[in-house]
């Protein structure tokens, strides 16, 4: 069986979208690198069990992968696929680590709690 890479591009992500495409790339595989870009993360995980070309298309689909990066692997054939850049402009990505990534002061953004409204005029 031949072990695969997949990649993921996030484009502003919330922490709790990063989290699941982390967590989720973590039950299939303990190789993931996430590097820090302007708009979001790419994330590559090495050693991916076999998926069929339309499962990958899928998964990468509901882990939240940017829709035209799918569209153009899925599309035009003869081209590489699942291109990210760790370098660009010159510029190298931050490269995250997951004890760092683990370690991070996450916080849930929950909308404030509404107060209850007291009935005056309550019949009893």
């Amino acid at each position: 069986m031949e072990m695969r890479r997949v990649t993921v591009d996030l484009d502003y992500p919330s922490e709790f979208q990063f989290l699941k495409v982390f967590f989720t790339l973590k039950l299939f595989t303990n190789i993931i690198e996430a590097f820090r870009t302007r708009k979001g993360y790419h994330f590559q995980a090495y050693d991916f069990p076999e998926l069929t070309e339309r499962e990958l298309y899928e998964f990468r689909r509901v882990l939240g992968d940017d829709e035209n990066r799918v569209f153009f692997d899925e599309e035009l054939h003869g081209k590489p696929e699942q291109v990210l850049f760790t370098r660009r402009h010159g510029r190298i990505r931050e490269r995250l680590f997951w004890e760092n990534i683990v370690a991070l002061p996450w916080k849930a953004t929950l909308p404030a709690r509404k107060k209850k409204r007291r009935n005056k005029n309550k019949a009893d």
